[in-house]
């Protein structure tokens, strides 16, 4: 559980910010679902620009889960 992480993003001052998500359900069988949750802005990203987003990265994103594996970065806890 992470609480009172430090933000590169924020100046130190800044002790609140609003942040919206956007979360999309994907129906990928009859019985299987896929939830994405993203920051992008719906007008401007709809849900087909999301998955055809999605997956053009998920090669990305299983390399970098192999990656953290291989180096032992799930070992380590912030």
């Amino acid at each position: 559980m992470l609480t009172n992480q430090k933000c590169d993003f924020f100046d130190e001052d800044i002790k609140e910010a609003k942040i919206s998500f956007l979360v999309t359900r994907l129906k990928i069988t009859d019985k299987t679902y896929e939830t994405l949750i993203t920051n992008l802005c719906r007008k401007i990203f709809p849900v087909e620009e999301l998955k055809y987003l999605y997956n053009i990265r998920w090669g990305i994103e299983t390399a970098f889960r192999y990656l953290k594996y291989v180096i032992g970065l799930i070992q380590i806890q912030l």
